[in-house]
């Protein structure tokens, strides 16, 4: 990425430099077109140097031809420059010769930084930072434009037309650009450039555009451009800046005439509006309308107000600086308009004052007035709150319609009556207080004096009502007392009646709650005649008592009876206990109906058993046929058998639906059925059955696909062999004998060695094949049907066209090798013919003659095969015989004279081979004979194992029927199973015996025939025949351990059965002994209970029992006995019949609790009634005491309580003294508060449920009010002493800081004397003592609002006020000091403006990189150049010369006070009116108008040009000409 940028840089370099060279060799009429390649003889070189330094170079070589000459040319021009000063590091000549483009660029940028721009080498910074500088300083302040660099920055095109805008705003609208159009930007800049400046275009827009980064070096040469050209308009540009600091300083000077005015009018408008409304006095009739409204005033005062101030400061200020810059520059004062002045500014301010400490004078009065109407009027309230409530309370308690239903009640009623009489009195003082109050609170003419009127009048009312109410409530008093007198003896009356009818209602109930019914359908419904005689005959006897007590009870209503102290029972608890026998009958009524229902619930629950139980059995059966009528091959078979069987989880779920319902019938207290055989055990048995089967069944399918398994991967192995054998069986005839004599070497291996392992594999897999059809039919399953390829048929069709593939291979063999012996013994002699033949029969008779061992029947079969190997090799010996007979026969015709010998040879050759077939035959038949005798030892051994395997799925199914162990749930049934189970063992025996006797025959057969080797049609032997019988009689053996276990088991529960039985009638005959017992037993209630109790002993006896009983019910329903037929009774049963019973026990001792209550009951009323009376009396007083405390404590509330808001000494004094004379009277009532707490404990210990809380709570509040108080009242005078002293303080502290403000004010605000001593003056002005003294004052003020101090009585000054003055002051001096210092030095250079005065500073510190305050050479330069200022080499060395001082032998440097010098005098801005008058003329070319476009020329702001086109009255007599004299003369004066 970096390589390709320095590509395209160098690129833009090399056009922009050509150009730039063009630009001045073009003076000379010369050009080049490759700066690569035309400098390199040197001569455009001189050229270019001569012109743009106007120097001759001397002479040079104007035609070179050598190199030598080109390079003499080029250091010419090098030297020259090297003569500048300007070194050129790593440039040679034979680098420009040897057109380095890198190199050459190089050179021609240090010409161009050298002549065209600045200084080089060391001192190219400088260069760069002065044109960089002067960029920046003219398009200072252009929107969009921000010059930092000379690459990105001019980007966009935009800082391009800035530079062009600001010599000659004319040319180019700048407010006009798109700034999203930079290529539109630069490529205006560029053409109006050249067309209006003559400045060449140098660059493309692509170089700027299309580039991550312009070239730096590129850019700055173009730029260069537009200094050389803007520069050389110094005249114009010079009359545009004395012109324009005249605009300058007219339009400052209007612009503060108008702020000043502005602010000026606007200030006094607030002091007019602020003014009047001070001097509003409706504050309104309310505390929190007077409070808001002086918190107002202080907001107004450290918030409104002071920021004024600073704005009052802020305008005087701005007046002095109007007239100190008029007078700098000799213009006339200014008179600001009427009213408008600092002095009618001031004036207003004091009328603001005035009205402000009249505003706040009025407000604290108003504030104290509201204070004391709110303390009235919080008296008021707490006052008629008291009495209101105290009434409300009276009126409620006299008008209550009171309940007396006893002497006693109407009696204490009366005496609480009489001290209420007593309360009236006293509450009189009160109510005369309260109007005392509202009188005070009206006269002070209160805002809400009429509602306060109208609710002491109200108050007045309802207390004079409460007389009237008291005279009726004593006559209904007394009325009720004699009446209750009579009630009395009619209550005793009813409460003996209701004792004995309760004693009845709980013995009846007991008796009817305690109701057994039998436990069983049939005894249930024989029942029902008996419960209907005892329930006609306790509703007779329940009818007759409530009647009687309902009597009484309607005699003691008419007379308005509400209580009875004799007895707890009322009419209500007559009915509840009539009902409650009525409910007790019907309870046990309905009881016995749901005890009838339960009955036949349990009934239908049996049934509902024995047909789910005999369902599942059945779904048992039929899943068990479902899945043996399921079809398809093993593990397609086995799949459907398990999704099927899905492990059994219908089965499961079936069985836990049995358990629930099993459960629910124990719940329900079933423990036998006899509807169904089947318990849950027994179910699981059967359920384990069908497991167990299923398990069986898919491990038989298992083997069967196993076995098929191997058939298919056998038959297909061997179907591949075929079909990957046959096509390979033959190959190519090589036509020699020796390569016939291979192939047939090879094909008698073949027949020898895998032909004859694929015939055994075609055996083996024939006899699999017989066995799977066999197994399938043992096992009931279809016949093994392979799929059409890989039928035993299929293969053997395969496997014979395939042996008859090989004849006819072996045919073609035969003839190829004949073809051969006979092209071969046309040309070997007869005797090597005949030694091959010898040698075959010697081979022939090796074979013959070898002994080989024959094991099995594979050996034999294989011994077979290789003797029709051999035979048909013998067949090929006859053949070479005949062949060898016709050689003879040859030889013969040819006369052989040793004929005999070959004949002879001949003959012996035949009769070895005649020999041979002898042999070979009697082999052939031991070998058949072997064969037989192995085929007969495999169908013995194929026989054991088929009898084998019978055994063995005998003895397995057999096992899994002996696992069969459920053998009935009662004793009964598991004795009718012995004989059926003596059967059963009998028959298995019996065929294992049968079938054992089968394999062990079969086995021996194997040993008569000496086979005793691996049998591999089975892997069982007489051993694991003997261990399958054994396992078989262990598992009959097994089956009948369980039988007696069972019968065992059975006798036990039986014997269980009646030991509970016998149990459970013991418990049933104590309970009843127990029971009559207790009915029997009298006395007083004391004797009887204690006699009951002793009896009942809380019945741990019974408890006991019961409990024995439960827990034998438990073990025996863990072992599994439900059923019992020896007693009628279940634990439910007994458990309830005990409940009863405890029941009845508890409702008679409660009887017995109650009769002892009555009995005693009677005895102390009388004594409490006397007790009570005393009490009451006790009581009344006790109350009277309290409220009378309690109202005097009511008394002093406010006193105590209200609000301290006082503002002074004196107020805090007033509080105090009427607080001690409160605080006095409440000691002295002490002794009258402990005689009420003496009083309360010694009620409360005699039952009197009376509280002094109220009276205790008020009386130490009251006094913890007055500790409080006090504290507050001694707080609050030190506090108003405190604030006092802080007030006087803050007071004389702000006077002293106001003064000095004035001081201050006046000094800054003084324009006597000249500007020097002005300005001395206010240098020598020490703000710090004025933040010092505001700081003090701060802390003061701080305190005060601490203390909550809203007002000081000594001072309108505050904090905020001041410290906006010290701010303002602190402004105006730094203000005011930045004008004088302008003026000043703008005096003492008179012909510079300030601001160009800043620019000459800013720029000179600029350069001054080291902080010395003074310039070299070339940082003096840099500084001229970016001031627009372009001096030679010689002007130069002419000015460090005139304004440089040295050090020693250090260069010369310039100071800034000789350059600030230089630089005013070059600029000479002198502003008088007839230099302002010849710049005009200067631009308008000696005219006495001067148009827009003159204007223009000038260099100045379009701002200030439009300011001159508004302001400048037109010249008469010309369209767009200006009369410049007649604005001069107006802006001089102003």
């Amino acid at each position: 990425m970096t390589s390709k940028l320095d590509d395209q840089w160098q690129a833009i370099q090399q056009k922009v430099f050509t150009k730039w060279c063009n630009m001045h060799l073009g003076k000379r009429g010369k050009s080049i077109e490759n700066i690569q390649t035309d400098f390199g003889d040197g001569i455009k070189l001189v050229d270019l140097l001569e012109v743009i330094s106007a120097e001759p170079l001397g002479k040079f070589n104007k035609n070179p031809k050598m190199k030598i000459h080109k390079i003499q040319n080029v250091n010419i021009g090098l030297d020259f420059i090297a003569k500048k000063g300007v070194k050129l590091w790593g440039i040679s000549s034979e680098d420009i010769v040897d057109e380095n483009l890198k190199l050459i660029l190089g050179m021609i940028w240090t010409i161009i930084l050298r002549f065209a721009i600045a200084d080089i080498s060391e001192e190219e910074l400088n260069a760069k930072e002065a044109l960089l500088l002067w960029c920046k300083k003219k398009t200072a302040g252009y929107d969009g434009v921000k010059v930092e660099n000379f690459h990105n920055s001019w980007a966009d095109g935009l800082a391009l037309c800035a530079l062009i805008h600001a010599h000659r705003p004319d040319l180019i609208d700048f407010n006009s650009l798109d700034k999203s159009d930079k290529r539109g930007n630069i490529q205006k800049a560029f053409d109006v450039s050249e067309k209006e400046l003559g400045i060449t275009k140098l660059l493309d827009v692509e170089d700027l555009v299309d580039v991550p980064k312009p070239d730096e070096r590129s850019v700055m040469t173009y730029i260069a451009q537009f200094y050389h050209v803007f520069s050389a308009n110094r005249k114009n540009e010079i009359a545009g800046r004395r012109i324009g600091k005249l605009v300058d300083l007219t339009k400052t000077n209007d612009e503060l005439k108008h702020d000043y005015e502005k602010q000026a009018s606007e200030h006094s408008k607030w002091l007019k509006d602020t003014t009047e409304k001070l001097g509003d006095r409706e504050f309104g009739n309310s505390l929190d309308e007077i409070k808001k409204l002086l918190s107002d005033l202080n907001k107004f005062k450290s918030e409104e107000k002071p920021p004024k101030v600073a704005d009052k400061l802020a305008l005087a200020t701005l007046n002095n600086t109007i007239q100190v810059k008029l007078s700098s520059a000799g213009h006339p004062p200014y008179n600001p308009p009427n009213g408008l002045s600092t002095s009618d500014i001031n004036n207003q301010w004091n009328d603001l004052e005035k009205a402000q400490a009249l505003r706040e004078e009025a407000l604290l009065a108003e504030l104290a007035r509201q204070q004391l109407l709110d303390l009235l009027a919080r008296r008021f309230n707490n006052k008629a709150i008291q009495l209101e409530n105290w009434i409300k309370q009276q009126q409620e308690e006299l008008s209550k319609e009171d309940n007396i239903d006893n002497v006693e009640a109407a009696e204490k009623k009366l005496k609480a009556l009489e001290v209420f009489k007593v309360e009236y009195e006293q509450n009189k003082d009160r109510l005369k207080e309260l109007h005392s109050i509202k009188d005070e609170y009206c006269k002070n003419n209160g805002k809400d004096k009429e509602p306060i009127t109208e609710r002491a009048n109200k108050i007045q009312n309802d207390f004079d009502s409460l007389n009237d109410l008291i005279n009726k409530k004593s006559s209904n008093l007394n009325d009720s007392l004699s009446k209750q007198q009579a009630m009395e003896e009619l209550r005793k009356k009813f409460a003996n009646a209701a004792k004995e009818y309760n004693l009845w209602v709980k013995e009846t109930n007991g008796d009817l709650s305690s109701t057994v019914f039998p436990d069983s359908l049939e005894g249930c419904e024989n029942y029902k005649s008996n419960l209907d005689e005892n329930d006609s005959l306790i509703n007779s006897s329940n009818n007759e008592k409530k009647k009687n007590l309902d009597d009484l009870w309607e005699e003691e209503k008419n007379m308005g009876i509400t209580s009875n102290p004799y007895t707890i029972f009322t009419n209500d608890d007559i009915l509840s206990w009539y009902n409650s026998v009525n409910d007790s009958i019907n309870e046990r009524r309905k009881s016995y109906e749901n005890e009838l229902e339960r009955q036949r619930l349990n009934e239908e629950k049996r049934k509902e058993f024995a047909n789910e139980a005999q369902s599942f059995i059945d779904n048992l059966e039929n899943r068990k046929n479902e899945i043996n009528n399921l079809t398809g091959e093993p593990n397609e078979l086995i799949n459907l058998i398990k999704s099927n069987y899905n492990d059994g989880k219908n089965e499961k779920e079936n069985l836990d639906k049995l358990s629930n319902l099993q459960d629910e019938m124990s719940k329900m207290g079933i423990m036998e059925n006899r509807h169904t055989p089947y318990t849950i055990p027994i179910l699981n048995v059967h359920n384990d059955n069908l497991s167990r089967y299923i398990r069986n069944r898919i491990s038989a399918l298992e083997e069967e696909g196993n076995a098929k398994k191997e058939y298919n991967e056998n038959a297909r192995k061997l179907i591949n062999w075929i079909n990957e054998t046959k096509p390979n069986i033959r190959s190519e005839f090589d036509n020699t004998l020796d390569g016939i004599k291979s192939i047939k070497e090879k094909w008698n291996n073949h027949k020898t060695t895998d032909r004859a392992q694929r015939g055994l594999d075609k055996i083996h897999l024939e006899t699999l094949y017989n066995k799977i059809q066999s197994s399938q039919e043992s096992n009931n399953r279809p016949k093994f049907e392979p799929e059409d390829e890989l039928k035993i048929e299929n293969i053997k069709s395969i496997w014979d066209n395939y042996f008859e593939e090989g004849k006819k291979w072996e045919n073609e063999i035969n003839q190829e090798l004949s073809r051969q012996e006979k092209l071969f013994m046309q040309v070997k002699h007869f005797n090597s013919e005949a030694d091959e033949l010898q040698s075959k029969i010697d081979n022939h008779n090796e074979f013959l003659n070898r002994n080989d061992d024959i094991n099995n029947l594979d050996e034999s079969r294989i011994q077979l095969m290789t003797m029709d190997v051999f035979d048909e090799d013998y067949k090929s010996s006859i053949d070479r015989l005949n062949l060898l007979k016709s050689r003879s026969e040859k030889i013969k015709n040819l006369n052989y004279n040793n004929q005999s010998s070959i004949d002879s040879r001949v003959n012996d050759l035949e009769e070895k081979l005649n020999q041979i077939k002898l042999n070979s035959s009697e082999k052939r038949e031991k070998l058949k004979s072997e064969n037989d005798n192995q085929e007969k030892k495999e169908s013995l051994r194929i026989d054991f194992a088929k009898k084998a395997k019978s055994y063995e799925k005998f003895v397995r199914d057999s096992k899994f029927e002996l696992d069969d162990k459920n053998f009935g749930t009662t004793l009964d049934s598991v004795k009718e199973n012995e004989s059926k189970l003596d059967e059963s063992d009998k028959n298995y025996i019996s065929k294992s015996d049968e079938k054992k006797n089968q394999c062990i025959n079969s086995h021996n057969e194997l040993l008569n025939n000496n086979i005793s080797d691996l049998n591999n049609h089975t892997d069982k032997s007489i051993d694991d025949i003997n261990r399958l019988y054994d396992e078989l009689n262990n598992a009959i053996e097994s089956r009948r351990n369980a039988y007696n276990d069972e019968l065992k088991r059975q006798i036990e529960f039986d014997n269980e059965r009646k030991q509970w039985a016998e149990n459970a009638k013991s418990f049933i005959d104590d309970l009843d002994n127990q029971k009559k017992s207790i009915k029997e037993v009298s006395g007083t209630p004391e004797e009887k209970t204690q006699k009951v109790k002793e009896i009942f002993n809380e019945g741990n006896e019974l408890k006991e029992k019961l409990e024995n009983l439960n827990n034998s019910n438990t073990e025996m329903r863990e072992k599994g006995i439900y059923g019992n037929d020896y007693t009628p009774y279940t634990m439910n049963a007994l458990q309830k019949r005990l409940q009863q019973h405890v029941t009845a026990v508890n409702n008679i001792l409660s009887y017995y609790d109650e009769e002892k209550e009555f009995i005693q009951r009677e005895k102390d009323n009388e004594k409490q009634w006397q007790e009570k009376q005393e009490l009451e009396q006790r009581r009344l007083d006790f109350e009277f005491k309290c409220k009378n405390l309690i109202m005097f404590i009511d008394s002093i509330q406010d006193i105590l309580t209200d609000p301290i808001n006082a503002s002074s000494i004196q107020e805090v004094e007033d509080l105090q003294k009427e607080f001690e004379s409160a605080a006095n009277e409440l000691s002295s009532k002490q002794s009258d508060y402990d005689e009420i707490q003496n009083e309360l404990k010694s009620l409360n210990d005699n039952g009197i449920n009376v509280s002094s809380d109220i009276t205790t709570s008020k009386w130490n509040d009251a006094n913890s009010q007055v500790s409080s108080r006090r504290d507050q009242i001694s707080s609050a005078l030190e506090k108003q002493k405190e604030n006092d002293k802080l007030s006087k303080e803050f007071a004389d502290k702000a006077n002293n800081v106001d003064k000095w403000i004035e001081n201050s004010s006046s000094t800054l605000g003084s324009s006597s004397g000249d500007l020097d001593a002005q300005l001395q003056a206010i240098r020598d002005l020490n703000l710090d003592e004025g933040y010092n003294l505001l700081s003090e004052l701060e802390e003061i003020a701080r305190k005060l609002a601490e203390a909550d101090v809203r007002t000081n009585p000594y001072t309108e000054l505050n904090v905020p006020s001041i410290k906006a003055r010290i701010d303002e002051l602190n402004s105006s001096k730094k203000s005011k000091t930045s004008v004088i210092e302008k003026e000043i030095l703008s005096k003492k250079h008179s012909t510079a403006s300030p601001e160009q005065i800043e620019e000459f500073k800013e720029v000179f510190a600029h350069f001054d990189k080291n902080k010395t305050n003074s310039l070299n050479s070339s940082e003096f330069k840099s500084c001229l150049q970016s001031l627009g200022e372009d001096p030679s080499d010689s002007e130069m060395e002419q000015l460090m010369n005139q304004l440089g001082t040295k050090n020693g032998d250090d260069p010369s440097t310039i100071g800034f006070e000789n350059f600030l010098n230089h630089m005013i005098k070059i600029t000479s801005d002198t502003t008088t009116e007839n230099e302002i008058s010849q710049a005009f003329r200067d631009l308008a070319q000696d005219k006495d108008f001067i148009t827009a476009d003159d204007l223009r020329r000038s260099g100045m702001p379009t701002e200030k040009i439009d300011y001159l086109l508004s302001e400048m009255p037109a010249f008469e007599g010309i369209e767009g000409g200006y009369d410049y004299k007649k604005w001069a003369q107006s802006a001089f004066s102003r």
